[in-house]
């Protein structure tokens, strides 16, 4: 089984350059790598917490990750196909 998780840094980019008042020469390129390390480190902890949830028998391993379980034929996540039907597999 594969999962594929979210860390979209080039959200996370337009985010934190929004924030620039005064660019610099350098300053896209710092934003570009601190996006990435934010991003990144984001998933990372959240996947620390949800294995901590798992472990506590607080949450099942199905519930937590089921949405980012990927589809190697299709290059989908199951919550992107859901969400390509618009979520037509949940209603009956």
């Amino acid at each position: 089984m594969f999962f594929k998780l979210p860390a979209r840094v080039e959200h996370c980019f337009h985010v934190l350059w929004k924030e620039v008042k005064r660019p610099q020469p350098d300053t896209k390129k710092r934003i570009q790598e601190q996006a990435s390390r934010t991003s990144w480190k984001i998933i990372c902890d959240w996947v620390e917490i949800q294995l901590s949830m798992i472990l506590l028998e607080q949450a099942l391993p199905l519930q937590v990750f089921l949405p980012y379980v990927y589809d190697p034929a299709s290059e989908q996540t199951f919550f992107e196909k859901l969400e390509q039907s618009n979520f037509k597999l949940l209603s009956n």
